[in-house]
């Protein structure tokens, strides 16, 4: 004779109310009952969230820097809880690069202070000297004969540029902070456009789409700023550092390739094809991006 079931009452669950059986929930993962602990214990779970005492990071890490195409094909076939997502991850490893190459520039020049604020003209500086430093000489030079052909604006902005150019040789500190500042968010662009292009090469493969592409994309810019981190802490060992940079470097070149060979499993000829050109394009691409980034520096500098 079978027992009765038992008419007992499953706790619910404090974030979504359903039956809990066991010590999570097995709708929502959360746990059952949440221990008291000291305000250390909030600490501690930031760090086991971020780092993921139970593997995913090191899972992740390990597979990125070995393959990133094939970490892009395990995610979107559906293997998402084994690895941490790419927009995360892609932000964790431009994070930790710009740091370490902004904070080794910084040290390097010795341009850690905070930049001092643009002198204010003396009360008695001379017409002359004023109407000189607001015609733009130096790189600009010749520019005041054509000053009635080319809009007032476009004059105005290249005056700017000249004097910023001018308070970039005398205290290069502010042009480095808005460096620092823009940089990093202008960049943001690169996996976007990346991923655009991932789309217009594989147009053909209908079963495909741009979130696809997106996530190629971030996985991949994920390892080569990882790579790049690896590459400005070996730069800091003496001797052997700039060996293993060499080997670094020309693996992180060869892993867009092998990205499209990983993840989007293409033929040989049509990865060195295909990737020649997204690398032109994209090389371009980046450049403008960098180009415009500290432009604008220099400009607000």
């Amino acid at each position: 004779m079978e027992p009765a079931p038992s008419t007992q009452a499953l706790p619910q669950c404090t974030n979504c109310d359903a039956g809990v059986q066991k010590a999570y929930c097995g709708v929502c993962g959360q746990r059952l009952r949440e221990p008291r602990r000291l305000v250390i214990g909030l600490v501690q779970d930031v760090v086991v969230e971020t780092l993921s005492v139970d593997g995913k990071l090191a899972r992740t890490l390990t597979l990125l820097l070995r393959a990133p195409g094939r970490l892009a094909e395990a995610y979107l076939s559906g293997k998402r809880v084994r690895y941490t997502p790419p927009f995360r991850l892609y932000l964790f490893s431009s994070v930790l690069f710009f740091f370490a190459f902004f904070f080794l520039v910084s040290n390097t020049l010795n341009l850690a202070e905070a930049p001092d604020a643009p002198a204010a003209p003396a009360a008695g500086e001379d017409a002359a000297q004023g109407e000189a430093r607001a015609s733009p000489p130096g790189f600009f030079q010749g520019l005041e004969a054509a000053e009635g052909d080319v809009p007032d604006w476009f004059y105005a902005g290249l005056a700017r540029m000249n004097l910023a150019s001018q308070r970039l040789q005398e205290d290069p500190r502010l042009f480095f902070a808005q460096v620092r500042d823009r940089l990093p968010s202008t960049l943001l662009l690169a996996p976007l456009a990346y991923g655009g292009f991932l789309t217009i090469l594989y147009v053909y493969r209908r079963r495909i789409l741009i979130y696809d592409h997106l996530v190629v994309s971030l996985y991949m810019h994920a390892a080569l700023y990882a790579y790049l981190t690896a590459v400005l802490a070996l730069s800091l060992v003496p001797s052997i550092g700039w060996i293993a940079n060499t080997g670094l470097l020309a693996w992180a070149a060869w892993q867009p390739f092998a990205v499209l060979r990983q993840a989007y499993r293409s033929n040989w000829v049509s990865v060195v094809v295909k990737g020649a050109i997204l690398q032109a394009v994209y090389g371009m691409t980046v450049l403008l991006l960098i180009s415009a980034s500290l432009g604008l520096a220099l400009y607000n500098s």
